[in-house]
């Protein structure tokens, strides 16, 4: 069983096939540049996402040197600065969840309007042959 596994990592990976970049430069086109800028908006929620995850180590190091040069004062300031970057981590991880999801299922939306209306306007003789399964396991 560990063997298998190791074979699949000892192959090489395959360059994209030339005729798969035509497909792919339509996929960009179509569906994700109209969307360009809302993903922009999901990556700089998931850099500011992943900062505030960062400030966590920094923000205990300080409390801890705090806590060694006996400053109590401050302590108090580092209390409001955990509770400060937690909700903004909890803000940021919540909208790029939504938001992420949003733009994916307004893809997934077009493709699907787009393909229904082709079905709208494909020819009756060819989908009288095939059955309806077959028809919507090639739509899904």
């Amino acid at each position: 069983m560990v063997k298998a596994s190791k074979d699949k990592q000892d192959r090489p990976k395959k360059p994209i096939d030339a005729s798969s970049v035509p497909l792919m430069k339509r996929c960009w086109r179509e569906w994700v540049r109209p969307h360009l800028r809302e993903i922009m908006v999901v990556i700089g929620i998931m850099a500011l996402l992943a900062s505030t995850t960062g400030l966590y180590p920094v923000i205990i190091k300080h409390s801890y040197d705090m806590l060694a040069a006996k400053d109590m004062e401050v302590l108090k300031w580092i209390l409001l600065a955990i509770v400060g970057i937690t909700a903004l981590k909890g803000t940021c991880d919540y909208l790029q969840s939504v938001l992420s999801h949003r733009v994916g299922f307004k893809i997934m939306l077009g493709i699907q309007e787009r393909l229904f209306a082709h079905l709208l306007n494909a020819d009756y003789a060819r989908l009288t042959r095939e059955t309806p399964g077959q028809i919507s396991a090639r739509l899904t």
